[in-house]
């Protein structure tokens, strides 16, 4: 990691089997046992990072191997984003290793809906609800696309081919309230309609290829197409796994009468096989893995398969360091959560319903935490603010388990009180400094004047020891001391300011009551 001239991976593997010399940086008792100046420990702690940030710089661009010959994992970027850009959000997007599991999310904005993943320009075929999981296998350009809602009374209804080259779809567009829709689904050469779909799931009700449907909402339709069924006297079985990432089917191909087909369902990892369906509904006579049956007709078979989330985390309890904090204060957010460790890229913070991000700090007690600042950069605003944390690890929404709190913002607002006693006899001013002179029998007024949410209490000192105590009832800007006796001689005030950010205490003023 010291050798700046080390460029093969090779050599890079040889040094990074001798780890002594940054297993010495790990190490700070040394520097504890130096007689060293608080500066010094530090420049030195300091300096015992570089090496590790230089072998960060070295890595970044090579691939190791190791004797075998096997290659350390590659990773692949995923960018994800919106069209049109106002249409909504989405979330996703990072460098994943090779085979991750990774999920993308679009959410419309309020105007807009959904309408589907695209990649190159085209729909991304059987990615038609909101949330699209896949493994990391290659570097990947993401889109939500969105569309505007027409409105209330008035709805836009979509459709579309999947494959776009399996056939067309007729009868989409904007309907008003109450009016019936018929769309037409037909088949390209080659192909045959299979069956239609809405947010990934099939219609349970629209078994043709010509669905009627009465608008009473915005929809995006999908219109499968499958190859066709008969290829050279021979019957087409095709097979395919729901999602694409939950595994594998073999046993697809082109058969003859009555021979025999087997299909077998192999789950990917983190998933479990679920059963067989064609034309959207559960085949009957299939229940187990493999299916097999006789070709005695094309037929396009789906293998579904569910995501294992028997260890979904728990959220139990979500704490804050304060539940009321000055614009701009630091704010540390708390969550215990059961197996935090290997759950907690999946979480997130939302403050007022956006995302700021995953945790910084994850504890081997299950604690996940949070470092912020009560600021516009993280989304709070003065006042109430929600506060979030959700689990993204599931598919679907039921699964997300999020739990809350409340956290009210305040302006910070300092005090810059003009402290000003007054006394008037006679229309005269009779006070010089923080003296104040007047006659026995006359009144004396101090005054302060007050900014943006402060308060004040009056003391005073009566020179009996007892140091200065409180004015009871004296928390009004204006304090008046009436018929002045010889007995206040030498009494001193002051006020107290105090608002949310700080006290402020006044400069002592002393009364003198002279004679005659």
């Amino acid at each position: 990691a010291k050798d700046p001239t080390l460029t093969q991976p090779a050599e890079l593997e040889k040094k990074l089997e001798q780890p002594a010399e940054l297993k010495k940086l790990e190490q700070p008792a040394e520097l504890e046992k130096k007689d060293l100046q608080p500066g010094e420990t530090e420049q030195k702690l300091v300096q015992s990072e570089e090496p590790e940030k230089k072998l960060e710089q070295k890595l970044d661009p090579i691939v190791l191997t190791d004797n075998s010959g096997g290659e350390s994992t590659a990773t692949y970027s995923v960018t994800v984003s919106a069209t049109p850009a106002a249409g909504g959000t989405v979330t996703g997007a990072n460098t994943y290793e090779e085979n991750a599991n990774v999920t993308v999310t679009a959410t419309a904005n309020t105007g807009y809906r959904f309408v589907g993943w695209k990649e190159g320009g085209n729909f991304i075929d059987g990615a038609t609800a909101n949330t699209y999981t896949f493994f990391a296998t290659k570097n990947r350009k993401i889109v939500a696309a969105f569309e505007l809602d027409v409105g209330e009374n008035k709805y836009r209804i979509t459709a579309v081919a999947s494959p776009a080259q399996g056939g067309s779809v007729t009868g989409a567009g904007d309907y008003e309230a109450g009016t019936t829709v018929t769309l037409t689904a037909t088949a390209n050469e080659g192909y045959k309609f299979a069956g239609w779909k809405e947010g990934g799931n099939p219609i349970g009700e629209a078994t043709g290829n010509t669905y009627t449907f009465v608008a009473a909402k915005g929809r995006h339709i999908v219109a499968e197409f499958v190859e066709e069924d008969v290829v050279d006297g021979k019957y087409r079985i095709t097979a395919v796994a729901s999602p694409a990432q939950g595994g594998s089917v073999t046993g697809a191909g082109d058969y003859g009468v009555d021979e025999t087909v087997t299909l077998t369902a192999t789950a990917s990892e983190g998933y479990k096989f679920a059963g067989w369906k064609e034309g959207g509904n559960p085949i009957g006579e299939a229940t187990g893995n493999p299916y097999t049956f006789v070709a005695a007709k094309g037929r396009h078979i789906v293998a579904v398969f569910e995501k294992i989330n028997e260890s979904i985390p728990t959220k139990t309890t979500i704490m804050v360091s304060d539940s009321k904090v000055t614009y701009g204060k630091p704010l540390t957010i708390t969550v215990s959560v059961s197996s935090a460790l290997n759950y907690s890229g999946m979480l997130e913070l939302r403050i007022n319903g956006k995302n700021y991000g995953e945790p910084q700090d994850i504890g081997n007690d299950g604690e996940v935490t949070w470092k912020i600042s009560a600021s516009k950069s993280y989304g709070f605003k003065l006042g109430d603010n929600k506060i979030e944390t959700v689990y993204i690890g599931a598919q679907d929404a039921a699964s997300l388990l999020p739990v809350t709190a409340t956290v009210k913002v305040t302006s910070a607002c300092k005090p810059q009180p003009v402290c000003k006693p007054t006394h008037y006899c006679c229309g005269q001013n009779h006070f010089t400094g923080k003296c104040v002179t007047v006659r026995s029998g006359e009144d004396v007024t101090f005054k302060v004047e007050l900014g943006c949410n402060e308060s004040c209490q009056w003391y005073v000192n009566r020179g009996d020891g007892c140091g200065f105590v409180k004015i009871k009832g004296a928390t009004c800007p204006t304090l008046t001391v009436k018929d002045v006796t010889h007995k206040q001689d030498g009494y001193r005030y002051r006020c107290v300011i105090r608002n949310c950010c700080e006290t402020i205490r006044t400069p002592i003023f002393t009364l003198n009551v002279a004679s005659g």
